[in-house]
């Protein structure tokens, strides 16, 4: 848990988003949700990378490494890859009708 003296809670106060730590935690907690129930997984698939993506423009206009945000997001976007590639030949416009 991120608390005010761990240098999570540190940088959360600095980019001024500590109060809403409970907030991002419970949108973590309900992607992960999603991505384990089958019929929403695209859905879960497409809000964890929003929201990683979201993390790392945070960190890039906050002047700090992008590279916890950047390697979740490729390991959720190869995971997707995996589990759905249906979803990455739709969104490549490749049409994928048997």
């Amino acid at each position: 848990m991120a608390t005010a003296d761990s240098e999570m809670g540190k940088n959360f106060i600095k980019i001024g988003i500590f109060d809403n730590r409970f907030i991002f935690a419970s949108m973590e907690i309900a992607i992960v949700l999603l991505l384990f129930v089958p019929r929403f997984a695209t859905l879960g698939i497409l809000a964890a990378i929003g929201y990683w993506a979201g993390a790392m423009a945070v960190e890039l206009s906050f002047q700090q490494p992008p590279f916890a945000p950047l390697v979740a997001l490729a390991l959720i976007t190869g995971v997707a890859f995996l589990r759905s590639p249906e979803l990455f030949e739709r969104a490549l416009g490749k049409n994928s009708q048997v």
